[in-house]
């Protein structure tokens, strides 16, 4: 989860910030096994794409993302090999009110594990980044690297999904993690609530919100609103997803 455009810093050293942004991701890692949690339950359990579409907006970045999660072997529902794309572009706000143009992606490969009603998916591949800024800002150009992710779910009960994940990328050294709680309401609506945070060559970044989850035939939506900050801007956040298994 590479943070989507924040204002500009100079590179740091390990501070403290960074620290705890560190343990939140392998809190999200430990979570992937200890309570792991799946976006979504399945509505046709021979489903083998699951596609997605999201954006998410703050008050200093506006990004728009899909992709897709592959069960090439069998189900997604069962134990296996699992491959994943990831693309998104938009825009973030410089400290000097610059905007720059962002575009980012990964291609992955990995294997999901199952134990009744947990489960958790480790991938490896390669991830990269382009920034359109000046090259005398941290990020700037294309660059490509190494990209590590862990997910993970639990049933919790009937109506209770748990969800966590973190995810490293060599890039900009990005460590970031989710730890997300979803509860069904009805057989169309439902709660969500979701901590977001890590730590790149910028500093440390967070996001924080709750909202309404909403399962139309095969298709899942989630809004989600709250608050999202770094090291030296705080403001509104909006998150919104639509996933579909075929």
């Amino acid at each position: 989860m590479p943070d989507n455009g924040r204002r500009a810093r100079r590179a740091r050293g390990i501070s403290g910030a960074r620290w705890a942004s560190l343990a939140l991701a392998l809190a999200a890692v430990a979570g992937s096994w200890a309570f792991p949690a799946r976006a979504e339950e399945s509505h046709a359990e021979r489903s083998r794409h699951d596609l997605f579409f999201g954006t998410d907006l703050s008050v200093t970045s506006r990004f728009v993302y899909s992709g897709a999660i592959i069960a090439p072997t069998g189900s997604l529902d069962e134990q296996g090999l699992r491959v994943r794309a990831y693309g998104g572009a938009g825009r973030y706000r410089l400290a000097d009110g610059t905007w720059v143009d962002k575009q980012a992606g990964h291609a992955l490969i990995g294997w999901t594990f199952w134990n009744a009603d947990r489960g958790a998916t480790l991938y490896a591949g390669v991830g990269a980044e382009h920034h359109d800024a000046a090259p005398t800002q941290s990020k700037h150009g294309t660059k490509v690297g190494v990209s590590l992710l862990a997910e993970g779910w639990l049933r919790v009960d009937a109506q209770t999904l748990a969800s966590a994940s973190a995810e490293y990328s060599s890039v900009y050294d990005t460590l970031a993690g989710r730890i997300a709680l979803t509860r069904q309401l009805t057989p169309r609506w439902g709660l969500i609530g979701e901590v977001r945070g890590g730590n790149d060559v910028d500093g440390t970044f967070w996001a924080a919100g709750a909202g309404v989850t909403a399962h139309v035939r095969d298709i899942d939506a989630a809004l989600i609103a709250g608050a999202s900050g770094d090291e030296d801007d705080t403001g509104f956040s909006l998150r919104a997803e639509i996933r579909t298994r075929r």
